[in-house]
Formats: structure tokens, sequence, C-alpha cells
């Protein structure tokens, strides 16, 4: 028998908002997606757009053989322990309660997205935001998938660019890659965050909150990519992860990039805990594979056979897909 194939973690150009990512088109369309799930045997697949609820894809694939979940990658917070996390949310049927809060999460964010341009142009960068939405339009996107990678990219390759480049090189002499500006400017638990962030911006729903919904439901709650979530590493996770299972988390994603150390915690956890596992290449671009995203249904070195197929069908059996 060939291995069962799954990838339930994947995303689409319709991922909007999403602030910690350069941009998600691995595929234009979800007909796109479809039909390459289809052409690779895909056994299970899902579409998990960042915080809107992806229900076409079942549609689309309702006279195959593929099982599909609707599902939805949340921007949770556990604001106990101030942790910023993302919550992967499956279900035969999401109910339109989650699309509500998904609604206020993306007009919370925007507004977000608003203040972080004025705190760049407070700390004398010269931005526009009538311009970055033009710039936005210009690669392509849709204004409503506007994140903090665009506001940068805007700032050091279109209208000012030359002016802010010679600004920051001022400020932080010693680099010369807005990239670098990105990832320790823009991004939560680096060196310069705490300088540039928006404060006291809350929009990222309770994790609480989700599990209320997740209840009516009858979904699966995983924890994405923890190898890349949980900075310090397995034993943050270990000390952490029995606030979830309170929480009603009942799976953890076996994201394709775990390493040997990861493998070791997810199984142990899985263990103790009885929980699913999830399976997903966190599918961004179709050419992109590097050290966190890996191309569509790539499934990680360390899983065998046995642990694929117990896993597909408990998570069949939890959704009743």
């Amino acid at each position: 028998m060939e291995r069962i194939r799954i990838d339930c973690h994947n995303h689409t150009k319709w991922s909007r908002f999403d602030t910690s990512v350069k941009w998600s088109d691995w595929f234009d369309y979800v007909e796109d997606f479809a039909k390459e799930a289809i052409e690779q045997n895909i056994n299970m697949c899902a579409i998990t757009e960042h915080d809107v609820v992806n229900r076409k894809l079942k549609q689309l694939l309702v006279d195959t053989d593929i099982a599909v979940p609707e599902a939805v990658e949340i921007s949770a917070k556990n604001y106990t322990r101030d942790k910023s996390l993302h919550i992967l949310y499956y279900a035969n049927s999401v109910s339109r309660e989650v699309d509500s809060l998904l609604e206020n999460v993306l007009f919370l964010k925007k507004q977000m997205l608003n203040l972080q341009i004025q705190k760049l142009q407070d700390m004398w960068f010269k931005i526009d935001i009538d311009d970055v939405v033009s710039f936005i339009k210009k690669i392509g996107h849709w204004e409503e998938g506007m994140n903090k990678w665009n506001i940068v990219n805007y700032m050091f390759n279109w209208t000012n660019a030359e002016y802010n480049r010679k600004y920051f090189e001022n400020i932080f002499w010693e680099q010369s890659s807005y990239s670098w500006f990105y990832y320790n400017c823009m991004k939560s638990e680096w060196k310069f965050y705490n300088d540039y962030k928006v404060e006291a911006w809350k929009y990222e729903p309770d994790l609480e909150d989700i599990s209320k919904l997740a209840v009516k439901d009858n979904a699966i709650l995983s924890i994405a990519h923890p190898n890349f979530t949980f900075k310090k590493w397995p034993e943050e996770f270990k000390k952490e992860l029995s606030y979830y299972i309170d929480a009603w988390v009942n799976a953890i994603e076996f994201n394709a990039k775990v390493d040997y150390a990861w493998w070791k915690v997810i199984m142990e956890s899985r263990e103790k805990y009885d929980l699913i596992l999830t399976f997903g290449s966190d599918c961004h671009m179709i050419w992109w594979d590097d050290d966190k995203h890996a191309t569509f249904w790539t499934m990680s070195s360390f899983l065998n056979d046995d642990v694929i197929k117990e896993n597909y069908q408990k998570f069949r059996k939890q959704i009743w897909i």
C-alpha cells in the first residue's frame, strides 16, 4: 500500500492580513489547488488561510475520494502568558460564529497596520498609506492583503526609497538590507521590535474564546508549527503545553520541517495527552522551500506509515469527514 498523502496546512492568495510572512501565492485560486490535489493523489488536504475560513475547497472536491475539512489558521494569543501563536482550526463545518470572530480580527489588524505606518512616519521614515495601497495593487495583491513585509518592501523599493535607504543606513550603519530591518524591527522577540512596535494593540482573539467555538463545532484545534512558534525550543513547549491542553487544544502539527529534537518532543506529547497529529507543509509559494516552509504535500522524513495512518483515521473520526 502506498503511503497516505496528507497536507492540511496550505495557503493561496486569499490569505489576508498575514503580518508574519512576506506573501502567500502558492496558488492564485482554490480551483488550481483542487486540481493539483487530484493530480497528486492526495488522501486528505486543507487550505488554511490566515483568519479566513476556506469552504470552497470542500465543495470543489466533494465528488472525489479526497477528505477535506473546512479550515482556517487563526492568529490567536495566550494573554495570560503574553504568547502569540497560530492555531489550525479544522471542522466538518465551521460555524458562522467563527467568521464573525475573524472579521473582527481582520478589522483590528488593518487598524494595527495603519498605526504601524504612523509609527514609522513618527520615526522619520517617509511613507504614505495611500501610496502603500497603490504599491500593493501594483505588485498584484489585494489591499486587504497588506502586511508588514509589504510596508517594508514599499519603504525601500518604491516612492522615497532612496531617502528611506539612506536614513536606514544612518541609523543602522552596519546594515544595508531591508529584509534585516523587517526581521529585526517588525517582528516580535527580535532586537529592535520594542522600538518599532505599535503599543498595546490587541487584535488577536484569546485562545479561550476560540476554544468555546471549537467545542460547538466539535473541531480539531492544532498548534501550528510548534517548532517555530516556541522560540526557546522544546523545553518551552513542554513547559507550556499543559495550559493549551486545558484550553481544549487537542492536536499538534507535525510540521514538514520538524527536526530530530522536535520529533521526540511531539511524539512524547502526543502519547502523554492523547493528541491528534496533524500534518502540514505550511506551503506559501509553489517554488519556496526554505527552513520554515515546504512545497505542497511534503511530509517530515521522521514520520512512518503507521503514525500517518493512525492519525489520518483519528482526524477523520474526530470531525466526521
